[in-house]
């Protein structure tokens, strides 16, 4: 490479192999020396260059449609450089599990003795919820029957709508059961009101001891910060 500048040179092919040569001053001589041998004299921990520089992800190109094979670059716990294909982050947004709601009357549940299961599918923001309350004693709280201690709180001025089959209700209470969502995080339970013409909420004077409540409500939540 005599009197050539190496602004002058062509680019390289790339990948390179390591076989390439280098020029440089070694002891105030100028030598040459491989690309694989420069690299193993830095202490082997160099990378052989197969692209242009880096690239800061403000520059690059947006994906308009995507079809579901992207890679999205992140760092793991241990600080090291990985991918993610976006299929994958579905897993961040979906979740199925047990969980114990409450329920209280009025707001209380003295003396109750239920026997109490659920379960929950969340996906994204929406989530299903199956509730199962089996009383052998009502107890002394009174006022309107709510469902709590929901997975996921519910959305702020968001109300979903379900359906609750009710049996050994107390005498003169209507079959048809409703719930409805509240931005407390919880559901309140309904039945039909023949003297009103409507639905009223369900009272605690609405069950008997022997009451048995399962149903079903899917709502939106509250999204996470």
């Amino acid at each position: 490479m005599p009197n050539e500048k190496i602004s002058a040179m062509p680019a390289a092919s790339l990948p390179l192999d390591g076989t390439e040569l280098v020029p440089l001053v070694q002891s105030s001589t100028n030598v040459q020396t491989t690309v694989a041998d420069l690299l193993a004299g830095a202490g082997g921990n160099a990378v052989l260059v197969e692209s242009g520089p880096a690239e800061k992800i403000s520059d690059m190109s947006r994906i308009i449609t995507l079809v579901g094979n992207e890679y999205i670059p992140a760092v793991n716990g241990a600080g090291e450089n990985k991918k993610i294909l976006d299929n994958d982050l579905w897993q961040l947004w979906q979740e199925s599990a047990s969980f114990l709601p409450s329920i209280t009357f009025g707001g209380g549940n003295t003396g109750m003795v239920v026997d109490i299961n659920g379960h929950f599918v969340w996906t994204k923001l929406l989530v299903a919820v199956y509730f199962n309350f089996n009383f052998t004693n009502l107890g002394s709280s009174a006022g309107v029957v709510s469902i709590g201690s929901l997975p996921f709180p519910v959305a702020t001025f968001f109300f979903a709508t379900g359906s609750v089959v009710g049996t050994n209700l107390a005498a003169g209470t209507a079959p048809t059961i409703t719930a409805l969502t509240n931005s407390t995080n919880g559901i309140d339970l309904y039945v039909n009101d023949p003297a009103s013409n409507g639905a009223r909420r369900m009272l605690d004077t609405d069950l008997s001891a022997t009451t048995h409540l399962t149903g079903s409500v899917v709502y939106m939540a509250t999204p996470p910060q």
